[in-house]
């Protein structure tokens, strides 16, 4: 008999609904064409870039701190393939400026955040999470896997060889997680975001001045 649990796409999403539910404020829908790039293969005869496109946004208040989080999906050519979806977060309200939260910033935020340098955790296409080591210390990295594998109910079947465009496995069965394992991410996630917050400045006028809540780079600071 089939187990029944959560596919790590159906992970993700719950995670974040239930991220919002508790904590959400409002909902921005996105431009079309919001995007950040997770993978490429491009040579001088071609380019195939994956990407991770956004189609909403929600604003979360968590303690008198805000932040934009967004839940992306695999999109564009091949190199994409092996990855399934994310969550990209950035803070709302960090530097003062009024034109961080219009559709066109967030848009160039995370065109400007490529290969999960703004996500807080991602997956791959087989259901395996990876959660961003620059977000997380070595001790939580482990903590963190180790929950993750107490969550699995199927671990991924693979079928023989490689599939050329991905140089992967291909996938037979991917990995399935307990139906609870949901509010457990939005408590770690949660969590880190406090963290996180504790961190944030901007002022003076060179990169390493503007801490946007330990994501760095995608500060507006004026």
């Amino acid at each position: 008999m089939k187990e029944k649990g959560l596919l790590v796409g159906q992970l993700i999403e719950n995670t974040y609904d239930l991220i919002v539910k508790e904590y959400g404020s409002r909902q921005i829908i996105l431009l079309e064409d919001t995007m950040s790039e997770i993978a490429e293969d491009s040579d001088s005869h071609r380019t195939c870039t994956g990407y991770m496109k956004y189609i909403s946004a929600d604003i979360l208040d968590i303690e008198g701190s805000k932040w934009v989080i967004a839940r992306g999906t695999k999109y564009g050519a091949y190199p994409a393939a092996k990855f399934d979806s994310d969550l990209f977060v950035f803070p709302y309200d960090v530097c003062n400026t009024s034109d961080v939260f219009s559709k066109k910033n967030i848009k160039n935020i995370m065109y400007n955040s490529p290969y999960f340098k703004n996500s807080l955790i991602a997956s791959w296409a087989d259901g395996n999470l990876f959660f961003i080591p620059t977000k997380f210390s070595e001790d939580e990295l482990d903590s963190l896997y180790s929950i993750m594998h107490d969550n699995i109910i199927q671990n991924a079947e693979y079928g023989e060889g490689l599939l050329l465009q991905t140089l992967t496995s291909p996938v037979l069965e991917p990995i399935l997680y307990k139906d609870g394992f949901g509010n457990v991410l939005k408590d770690i996630l949660v969590e880190k975001l406090k963290e996180m917050s504790k961190g944030c400045h901007c002022g003076g006028s060179s990169s390493e001045d503007h801490v946007c809540c330990g994501l760095g780079g995608t500060c507006n600071c004026s």
